[in-house]
């Protein structure tokens, strides 16, 4: 089947719009409170935001939210973050600082790297890459990219990916290239039917 055609199936889907919505809103939402008003924040405020709608449900539990708070010194947390969004050193090296950190995974970095910048940075998500692995077989039997990230590197070339199949297949956003493997996957592409 035509790539085209099942992106359009895929856009008539009931659950495609509001989804990609979410994308955008919650990077509205989240900009500035992990940049301008990142500094003011609380550790407990933190908790709260991780544990909200604007994280994809039950990417970040209880359990996780305490480990980053309690488990880190949250004024290096809070440092690393800025560094992260704001910093103008090495990507790779500022990136895998934060993954370095104790409840810091992919999933999690993804969503503050695609808040802050969402036209540039995808979320990083198992659904997602199952669905990139159903969808696009050879990409995984090239072998090129390590798509089960651990590293700094490894998400690095994961979006990378993504950004060449949103050129590729013309996807409107990286926030739809997410939905479009995500809901592909979850569904077992009943959209194609």
């Amino acid at each position: 089947m035509n790539v085209n055609e099942v992106l359009e199936r895929f856009r008539k889907a009931e659950y495609h719009y509001p989804d990609v919505i979410w994308h955008d809103i919650r990077s509205t939402k989240l900009k500035p409170k992990l940049t301008a008003e990142l500094v003011n924040i609380t550790g407990e405020k933190f908790k709260a935001l991780l544990l909200s709608n604007l994280f994809l449900p039950k990417s970040v539990s209880q359990q996780t939210a305490d480990v980053i708070v309690l488990g880190n010194d949250f004024n290096e947390v809070k440092l690393k973050l800025f560094d992260l969004f704001l910093g103008v050193g090495d990507f790779k090296q500022r990136l895998q600082t934060v993954f370095d950190l104790e409840g810091f995974g992919p999933c999690l970095v993804s969503q503050l790297l695609a808040a802050v910048n969402n036209e540039e940075y995808t979320i990083y998500h198992e659904n997602v890459v199952n669905g990139i692995e159903d969808f696009l077989t050879h990409v995984v039997d090239w072998q090129l990219v390590e798509l089960n990230v651990k590293t700094a590197e490894h998400y690095i070339d994961f979006n990378d990916l993504c950004k060449s199949i949103k050129t590729n297949f013309g996807f409107r956003t990286l926030g739809e290239l997410h939905e479009f493997f995500w809901h592909g996957h979850s569904s077992g592409w009943n959209f194609i039917i």
